[in-house]
């Protein structure tokens, strides 16, 4: 499966850089929530050996890579919706922390958060998963701590339209979304939620 670090960013989220990543982040939620105190020394030995386990294990330094720069666009898209948004007259001191705070906009920036974080798992353990369903050893070439594919393995080859049998997960993965009855589904609970929602909307 291709990630948005093929086009050429993998160099910046190489293990120095996600050792940086998870160390800032781990520090600034624990000096943020502090569950220890005022420790700061505390927390940043905690984040320090949070942010060496992640860089040096493969899987965790995969799936940091891969999010990493969907988050990263996530920001800027809010950034750019927030930009336009000021264009019509909305006010950043008074309207901004208004829309920031609205149950919707918390709902929908969760659920994005989620489906990012669900497709790094699935990125990085996916494969690993369908060789074991397989029952076909996880051999890594590259280091990456993601297992190669077996095109071919179980089933038809993997260029065969609508199959779900290849032994590449990626494949599976798109072959399954694609397919017309996971379509149809998605469309049919697409318009029951907007008939809901316009259903419950009071005037």
């Amino acid at each position: 499966m291709a990630s948005i670090l093929d086009a050429g960013l993998a160099g910046l989220f190489s293990a120095i850089f996600v050792f940086l990543l998870i160390y800032a982040i781990t520090y600034g939620f624990l000096t943020w929530r502090k569950p220890f105190g005022e420790s700061k020394g505390a927390y940043a030995i905690v984040a320090l050996c949070i942010a060496f386990l992640m860089s040096v294990a493969p899987p965790a330094r995969s799936f940091v890579t891969f999010i990493a720069p969907w988050y990263v666009a996530l920001a800027i898209a809010i950034f750019f919706i927030l930009f336009l948004v000021s264009m019509f007259g909305l006010s950043p001191e008074k309207d901004f922390p208004n829309i920031i705070k609205d149950d919707r906009v918390k709902a929908w920036f969760v659920i994005l958060c989620i489906v990012i974080a669900i497709s790094g798992l699935a990125y990085v353990f996916g494969q690993s998963a369908l060789n074991r369903q397989q029952n076909i050893p996880s051999i890594d070439t590259n280091g990456d701590g993601i297992p190669d594919a077996v095109p071919g393995s179980v089933g038809p080859e993997p260029g065969t339209p609508g199959s779900t049998a290849t032994g590449d997960f990626g494949t599976n993965l798109v072959n399954t979304l694609v397919h017309p009855k996971v379509l149809g589904i998605g469309i049919t609970f697409l318009i029951a939620a907007i008939a809901i929602y316009f259903l419950s909307t009071t005037n």
